[in-house]
């Protein structure tokens, strides 16, 4: 369990705090009208939200407006191994076995091995790996998201993607609308989860394709992308990543052979973990509302000319004593 006042405060500001709860109360409708939004709008959300548009609070709101809509379409959380698998036999796009250096969940890509041509398969795919990698940091931190302000460290939210360009040609490129639609959705709908894009050993062609994508990524994603040569890899990647941990084919010294049975099953269980987080988190937060509602009702009203805020009263969040509060505590302690 968290030593959570005191540790989440020490990674927001009170400037950025007070643009977040402004962020609170322009999403609280969302909130109470849709329970999905309610659990995805947490405050490490809406920071990354609030840093993606450098802390203007109207034009984070409206970010995130455009996302909820994208996701009611789209229903990313829901996503089944079942749906993607077919995509994902060839180990085009999976989640690696070791993060890297900071903590990051590694994302690899190796659009050589593209098995497909339909773009709603594909885009399908891309945001199941992607809920995929947010789900592995969480299971990672132990679930614990505190909100992180402008001068906090961001890696443990953050993912490292590294594309494998072997293999890779214009027949077996995706349309370049498909390329655009899986930038927006880095950018847009997943703001602030890339910490860094390695591109390894692209072909002379790819530059063609990158001139066309260049336009539409904004300043700080294309900050983010570096390009590897295979002959000066390794200096580069030392940087990021344990190279006994990283697979050979980009540089590393980890002899990793992609099995489907056993990432299939790996995926399922991170699903399955997330989900029962999910559950308990909200039985905790039932638990806790129900035993505050039950004081309330049970509670006898002040003697006239005291003032029910006194020491030993239980008043609501400002007057809490240290009855109601550790009772509170002990519902998130682990079973």
């Amino acid at each position: 369990m968290t030593n959570s006042l005191g540790e989440h405060s020490a990674m927001i500001s009170p400037e950025d705090r007070a643009k977040l709860e402004s962020l609170q109360a322009l999403m609280k409708p969302e909130s109470d009208l849709d329970p999905d939004a309610k659990r995805w709008l947490t405050e490490s959300c809406l920071c990354r939200y609030l840093r993606a548009r450098n802390w203007d609070v109207k034009k984070a709101s409206e970010m995130l407006h455009q996302s909820l809509e994208w996701r009611r379409r789209v229903g990313p959380d829901k996503i089944t191994w079942e749906e993607v698998c077919k995509e994902a036999a060839t180990g085009k796009m999976y989640i690696c076995p070791y993060p890297d250096k900071l903590g990051r969940t590694i994302l690899m890509m190796k659009p050589g091995r593209e098995n497909t041509k339909g773009h709603d398969g594909q885009i399908k795919h891309l945001v199941y790996v992607l809920e995929a990698a947010v789900r592995q940091n969480a299971v990672r931190s132990d679930f614990n998201e505190p909100p992180r302000g402008s001068d906090a460290d961001l890696s443990p939210e953050q993912i490292c993607l590294v594309i494998d360009y072997k293999g890779w040609s214009l027949f077996n490129a995706p349309p370049i609308k498909t390329s655009k639609e899986t930038l927006n959705i880095l950018q847009n709908q997943y703001p602030e989860r890339l910490g860094v894009a390695i591109l390894y050993d692209p072909p002379s062609l790819f530059s063609t394709l990158w001139a066309m994508l260049t336009p539409f990524m904004d300043v700080k994603t294309a900050s983010k992308v570096k390009f590897l040569t295979q002959k000066k890899a390794r200096a580069t990647l030392i940087e990021y990543a344990d190279l006994s941990q990283l697979e050979r084919s980009v540089g590393g010294d980890f002899e990793y052979e992609f099995d489907f049975q056993a990432y299939g099953r790996r995926m399922t269980d991170l699903q399955n973990e997330a989900k029962q987080n999910m559950q308990s988190v909200e039985l905790s937060a039932t638990n806790a509302s129900e035993y505050h509602q039950q004081q309330e009702q049970s509670a006898p009203p002040p003697a006239e000319g005291v003032n029910s805020e006194a020491e030993g009263v239980y008043s609501g969040p400002e007057g809490v004593n240290a009855g109601p509060q550790l009772v509170t505590e002990s519902l998130h302690e682990p079973q």
